[in-house]
């Protein structure tokens, strides 16, 4: 089998600043991609390295952390749909010629049923391209929730009733609702060496990866400390700059060790 790298990048919403500086060390050791699999934020730092952004992620990170999206607190998801149209427009809609694959996932809902689904984009237009890096990306509006204290109830018995409802019906939601350590096209797809960048300390790779992958060939770069459980939303400069410099320095860390590891 030819020398195929696949990159995987798990969603997180603002924790996507550490995949950014995880993927400059990448980028610095010449490693670029075959294959990218990516959910929520994952899929939106995809679509970029997808578009030529590979070298200029922190650049277009900012350009988008500029940007100011009308939160309404009613609707019943925290749309998307402008932030990746915004970073669209940045990045010209030139495609990377190199890459083969790029998979997103998102969650259909139907007939008060949530289901997992995922999609190869790179055949699709521009305009498919952008509607389902949305989807991957598209979170229930948590703040237009009753009160979970008065409720009596978690985010999750809420989310369920609304979709039991019909409330969601029409929706394709964020992917990472349902499965959000997304690896399954590399079963589909296989690579010689599997990169993922991800934002549990304590991320278990699936059982049915190893099953067609050696240890030495998947590669999983992740935070030294454990995020806190709101970091998702804290989108801004300062914990961008914090957050890339813990993924630049944890992906230096991780390529270090595999280096000595082979002397």
């Amino acid at each position: 089998m030819d020398q195929k790298i696949g990159l995987y990048l798990q969603g997180g919403g603002a924790k996507g600043a550490f995949q950014v500086g995880a993927l400059k060390a990448l980028a610095e050791k010449g490693i670029d991609f075959d294959v990218i699999v990516g959910t929520s934020i994952g899929a939106i730092n995809g679509m970029m390295i997808f578009y030529k952004g590979y070298h200029r992620l922190e650049e277009l990170w900012l350009e988008m952390l500029k940007g100011h999206y009308d939160k309404d607190r009613k609707a019943p998801v925290l749309e998307t749909r402008e932030v990746v149209a915004d970073i669209f427009k940045y990045l010209k809609g030139q495609r990377e010629s190199g890459i083969e694959h790029f998979f997103v996932n998102y969650a259909p809902v139907e007939n008060r049923h949530i289901r997992h689904e995922f999609r190869d984009l790179k055949s699709e237009n521009d305009e498919k391209v952008q509607a389902y890096v949305r989807a991957s990306s598209l979170l229930p509006n948590f703040y237009s929730w009753p009160d979970l204290e008065l409720a009596g109830k978690t985010q999750q018995d809420i989310f369920r009733e609304l979709i039991m409802a019909g409330s969601y019906d029409g929706y394709l939601l964020d992917g990472g609702l349902l499965n959000n350590r997304f690896l399954e096209p590399f079963l589909l797809t296989p690579v010689t060496t599997i990169y993922g960048i991800v934002f549990e300390h304590d991320f278990i790779v699936p059982d049915s990866i190893w099953e067609k992958y050696r240890p030495e060939q998947v590669i999983i770069i992740k935070p030294d400390f454990v995020f806190g459980e709101n970091d998702s939303m804290l989108f801004s400069e300062e914990n961008f700059k914090k957050w890339y410099a813990a993924g630049y320095q944890q992906a230096k860390i991780t390529l270090e060790n595999i280096i000595d590891s082979q002397c």
